[in-house]
């Protein structure tokens, strides 16, 4: 059952905002959050805005209640033995220190401005921070402690595991001159663990995968688009992309971080074109191709031998350059 309210109040120059929402689960959880808000324009030289918040979100059904059981054997006696993931709240999982999930919990901070003080020139500029608390996570493999009774001997189940925050910025740009338009898109983005809360004395995050979700994806994106019209008909597009530079588990790659145990996956550069022509009124016809220079990422060399030496997670993905065509026609 949710309860909300969402008000604002122009003033000219200045808008203000403020909202309010209460939910309550029929599992136990109750939330409640906000949001303030406000915009204020400077004559037509710029508008600056920004906004507090808090938010949530709540378990998933699988999250609450999945349970996997797998059987493998011992390497040392040869004996079979349970393990897998239960959920949350399965008496074993309660006996090692867990418990029902409870909703992540979350603070969002933004401000920025927009200006179009040059003639042509479209620009915007936003800094953002979220802090997420409780943020569930599925636990590595727990070894099961002495004086618990069971068959497994060793258990994995989701918790509210970590504190987290992610901040960045979004600078636009757009600009047009004559028959041409060029754009620009800048986005910076970091992830850090703040806190973990352990289970039964233990970690339920492995540093792996707390350095999966700060240094996995990059950091920097870039995208560069120059779009050209010729005529009525017929006009072009480029587009470049640029990802930086990110880290993925260890393998053989010859640069390697600090601590040895994660690859350098090199900073990524791509390009798109398109050439788009209208045969008519109705009908148009693009000819194009993405990542026309057939860019592919990183290779990993210990990945190679299960035939996909490149990384797990790239944004440039693993297959190359692609041609196409597309044929649109409007009624």
């Amino acid at each position: 059952t949710a309860y909300y309210v969402d008000t604002e109040y122009d003033m000219g120059d200045l808008l203000v905002q403020a909202a309010f929402r209460l939910e309550d689960y029929s599992d136990g959880n109750t939330t409640s959050d906000f949001k303030v808000a406000g915009r204020y324009s400077i004559s037509n030289l710029a508008t600056l805005r920004g906004g507090y918040s808090t938010g949530f979100r709540a378990p998933t059904p699988g999250q609450s209640n999945y349970t996997g059981v797998t059987t493998s054997f011992d390497g040392v006696t040869g004996m079979q033995v349970l393990e897998g993931t239960v959920r949350p709240t399965d008496p074993v999982a309660l006996a090692m220190g867990g418990a029902a999930l409870v909703p992540e919990d979350a603070t969002n901070m933004s401000f920025g401005l927009t200006t179009s003080m040059l003639s042509g020139l479209n620009l915007s500029f936003d800094y953002y921070q979220i802090d997420i608390a409780k943020k569930i996570i599925k636990s590595r493999a727990l070894a099961v402690p002495e004086g618990v009774v069971t068959e497994y001997t060793e258990l994995a189940f989701y918790s509210n595991a970590l504190d987290t925050k992610t901040s960045g910025f979004d600078l636009v740009a757009n600009y047009t001159i004559g028959s041409t338009n060029v754009s620009l898109a800048l986005n910076h983005n970091e992830t850090e663990v703040t806190g973990q809360y352990q289970v039964g004395g233990q970690d339920p995050v492995s540093q792996g995968t707390m350095d999966n979700l700060e240094l996995n994806l990059p950091k920097d994106r870039l995208v560069s688009t120059v779009t050209h019209t010729f005529s009525d008909a017929l006009s072009a597009m480029v587009r470049i992309n640029y990802y930086g530079e990110s880290w993925d588990e260890r393998g053989t790659y010859s640069t390697v971080s600090a601590d040895n145990t994660k690859d350098k996956i090199e900073a990524a550069m791509f390009m798109d074109v398109e050439v788009d022509y209208s045969i008519s009124d109705n009908l148009s016809l693009v000819i194009g191709a993405n990542n026309a220079l057939n860019q592919f990422p990183t290779q990993i060399a210990t990945r190679a031998g299960q035939g996909m030496p490149y990384p797990r997670r790239s944004p440039l993905g693993y297959h190359g350059g692609m041609m196409f065509t597309r044929l649109t026609y409007n009624f």
